[in-house]
C-alpha cells in the first residue's frame, strides 16, 4: 500500500535500514538581494509573519524578495529620470550653479527613495487592498485610480511624481476591473492635475499667492477651474463617457 507521500508523487531513497524522502528545495534565481529586498524581508517578519512563513517553507522567499527589490530599483530609476527632466537637472545647470543642481538632485533622489520604501514596506499592497475593499465595478475602479493619484499628489505636491508612483497600482486596478489603458492614463493625468491645482502648498498655488501677496488658503474658494474639472471627470465616470473607453 502506497503512502500519502507516494500518492502525491514523492519518492524515497534507502539509507541503511531507513527510507528517506527525496526532498529538495526548488531552484532559486541567482540574485543578490539589495536594500529594498532586505527591507521587505524585515516588513514580512514583523507585520506579515504568516505570509513570511508560507514563502519560507515553500522555498519562494528569495524569489519574492528579488522581485520586490528589482521592482523598487526600476521604479526608482524611472522616477529619478522623470524628475531630473522635469526639474531641469542637467550638466549645464551643474556648471552654472552647482548648489542649485545639488538641491534639485537631492529632492529627486528623496522622492524616488520614498517610492521605493513605500513599495518595500507594503504600502502599495495596502492601497490596492483598500481600493478592492471600498470600490466595486468598473466605475468604482476608475474612481479608485483617481483617488489614488490624488492622494499621491497630496503626499508629494508634484503631479509628475504622483503619476509615476501611482502607475504600478493603477496598472493592477485597470487589469482587475477591465479598464482600458487609455482610460487609466487619462484618469491619472486628469486627477493629478485637479489635486495639484487645489493643494495650497503646490508650486502653482505658492507662486500665484506670492505674486498676489496673499495666503494660498484664501485662493481655494475661487478655484473654479480645478473644481469644475473634477466635477466633469467624476460625471464622465458615472455616465461612462466616452462609451468606447468605459
Amino acid at each position: 500500500m502506497k503512502s500519502l507521500f507516494e500518492e502525491m508523487g514523492g519518492t524515497y531513497r534507502q539509507e541503511g535500514d531507513y527510507l528517506i524522502p527525496n526532498l529538495a528545495l526548488p531552484d532559486e534565481p541567482e540574485y543578490q538581494i539589495g536594500k529594498y529586498g532586505r527591507m521587505r524581508r524585515s516588513y514580512l517578519k514583523e507585520h506579515r509573519p504568516v505570509l513570511y512563513a508560507s514563502l519560507l517553507t515553500s522555498g519562494t522567499l528569495h524569489r519574492h524578495l528579488a522581485e520586490i527589490d528589482q521592482a523598487c530599483n526600476e521604479r526608482m530609476a524611472i522616477i529619478v529620470s522623470d524628475m531630473a527632466r522635469q526639474e531641469d537637472v542637467t550638466e549645464a545647470l551643474k556648471a552654472a550653479n552647482q548648489m542649485e543642481w545639488v538641491r534639485r538632485i537631492l529632492v529627486t533622489l528623496l522622492v524616488a527613495s520614498l517610492c521605493g520604501l513605500i513599495r518595500a514596506y507594503g504600502g502599495f499592497e495596502s492601497i490596492l487592498a483598500f481600493i478592492r475593499r471600498v470600490f466595486r465595478g468598473k466605475r468604482g475602479g476608475q474612481l479608485g485610480i483617481g483617488l489614488l493619484v490624488g492622494l499621491m499628489d497630496i503626499a508629494t505636491a508634484n503631479n509628475t511624481v504622483a503619476i509615476v508612483m501611482a502607475g504600478p497600482i493603477a496598472k493592477e486596478v485597470e487589469e482587475e476591473y477591465g479598464i482600458s489603458p487609455k482610460r487609466s492614463a487619462s484618469l491619472l493625468d486628469t486627477f493629478s492635475c485637479i489635486f495639484q491645482g487645489i493643494i495650497p502648498y503646490g508650486a502653482q498655488m505658492l507662486i500665484a499667492a506670492g505674486l498676489a501677496g496673499i495666503s494660498p488658503l484664501s485662493i481655494i474658494g475661487n478655484l473654479y477651474y480645478p473644481f469644475c474639472m473634477g466635477a466633469c471627470a467624476i460625471l464622465a465616470i458615472l455616465i461612462r463617457y466616452p462609451k468606447k473607453y468605459s
